[in-house]
């Protein structure tokens, strides 16, 4: 069994800093479209992650993913999750994944 420590996440001293964010992601979505990589980028600019391509990466999840109708939103949001809680390396094993698939259950 594999165990697995959650990182600690430390948020800014702001505490609008969720409001920043959310400010940021609408204006990148209103000026260049895809809710996922608005959502991403405003949590990069926020946190100084400067990760291309992680960036382009969230474009595959552009229109809902066209098909699937999963909102980008929601997936940029699991995305942002792991980003902060997921596994670093695959042999960490499944239960490195539960912190962030848990909560986006609830």
């Amino acid at each position: 069994m594999v165990h697995n420590k959650v990182k600690s996440i430390v948020l800014p001293a702001d505490e609008d800093w969720i409001f920043h964010i959310r400010d940021r992601a609408y204006n990148y979505e209103k000026k260049y479209g895809n809710c996922s990589q608005a959502i991403l980028k405003a949590f990069m600019d926020e946190f100084a992650i400067e990760n291309p391509t992680l960036t382009r990466s969230a474009g595959g999840m552009f229109g809902g993913m066209m098909s699937s109708l999963t909102c980008g939103a929601i997936s940029a949001s699991v995305t942002v999750l792991g980003m902060f809680v997921g596994r670093e390396n695959m042999e960490q094993g499944q239960e490195a994944l539960y912190p962030i698939v848990g909560p986006a259950q609830t």
